[in-house]
C-alpha cells in the first residue's frame, strides 16, 4: 500500500486515476508502475466537456518516466478509450489539454515552448498540429532516455548483455545522435538488419527499434 501511495505523490496522480501496482525488477534495474481507475469514474467528453461513462479501453501502453534513484521507471496505463460508443484518442485529448494550457499560461506568446517526445512519429505529427492550433513555435526535443533504451535493444541483437562490445555499440551511436546524425544511425541499423545473420526474434526486435 505504501509504495503505491508514494508513487501517486511522486507522479502527481489524482482522481480518478490511482496506482494499482508497483513492480520492482531488480535484475533489469527497472520499476514498473501500473495506473488504473475506479469503475464508477466519470470522464469529460473531449467535445462538450460534460461527464460521460466509460465504455471500453484500448490495449495497455507504457512510457518511460524519470528514474527512481538508479532504477528506470516505466508507467503502464490504458490511455485510449471509447466514451459512450464513440472512440476517443488519448493523444487527441492530451494535446487538446496542452493547447488550453498554452493559451492560458502564454497568452502573450512571449514564453518559449518546448516539447520532449520519444521516437513515436505520431507524437511529432501531433506537435506540428499543436503549433498550428496555438499559432506559436514549439521546440521539439528527442527524449534521450527513449533513444538509449532503443539503442540497448539494438546492441543486444548483436552482442551479449553487459559486454564491452554492447557498451561500445551504444556509445558510438549515441554520440552520432547527439551530433545530429539521427538518419545515419537509423540507416546503419537498417543495413545491419539485412546484412547480418540474425534469428527471426532478433530481426523483429531490430525492426521495432
Amino acid at each position: 500500500m505504501q509504495d503505491r501511495q508514494l508513487y501517486e505523490q511522486i507522479l502527481g496522480i489524482g482522481k480518478p486515476w490511482h496506482v494499482t501496482e508497483v513492480e520492482l525488477k531488480l535484475a533489469e534495474g527497472e520499476v514498473h508502475v501500473y495506473l488504473g481507475h475506479g469503475s464508477a469514474a466519470a470522464w469529460p467528453c473531449p467535445e462538450c466537456g460534460r461527464d460521460c461513462s466509460l465504455y471500453d479501453h484500448q490495449p495497455e501502453r507504457k512510457w518511460r518516466h524519470l528514474d527512481t534513484c538508479q532504477y528506470r521507471t516505466v508507467l503502464h496505463a490504458e490511455l485510449t478509450r471509447v466514451i459512450e460508443g464513440q472512440e476517443t484518442s488519448g493523444k487527441d485529448r492530451i494535446f487538446g489539454w496542452f493547447a488550453e494550457q498554452i493559451r492560458g499560461r502564454n497568452a502573450g506568446g512571449d514564453k518559449p515552448i518546448i516539447a520532449v517526445c520519444d521516437g513515436d512519429r505520431a507524437l511529432w505529427e501531433k506537435v506540428k498540429a499543436l503549433m498550428q492550433t496555438v499559432g506559436l513555435p514549439i521546440l521539439c526535443v528527442l527524449d534521450i532516455f527513449h533513444v538509449l533504451e532503443r539503442l540497448w535493444l539494438a546492441a543486444h541483437c548483436f552482442h551479449p548483455e553487459g559486454s564491452k562490445e554492447a557498451k561500445a555499440f551504444v556509445a558510438q551511436r549515441l554520440r552520432r545522435v547527439l551530433e545530429g546524425d539521427v538518419g545515419y544511425v537509423i540507416g546503419g541499423l537498417k543495413q545491419m538488419r539485412t546484412k547480418h545473420p540474425l534469428k527471426n526474434s532478433k530481426r523483429q526486435r531490430l525492426a521495432e527499434v
